[in-house]
């Protein structure tokens, strides 16, 4: 599978374990912080790497 830049490779490969279970842990302190889903944190990276390219669009 091609990927545009080492950055898409980059988001598409990343582990979402430490983050997920960061979240887990958060929550038995606090029991309002929900826990996370391991696909969502994926799709936040992807929308944080469109936003970024935006904005290097504009400058």
């Amino acid at each position: 599978m091609g990927y545009a830049s080492w950055l898409d490779y980059a988001v598409e490969c990343f582990s979402t374990r430490e983050p997920w279970l960061d979240s887990i842990f958060a929550g038995m302190v606090d029991p309002s912080v929900g826990e996370l889903d391991r696909e969502q944190i994926r799709e936040s990276a992807r929308i944080e790497l469109r936003a970024l390219r935006k904005a290097a669009a504009r400058s």
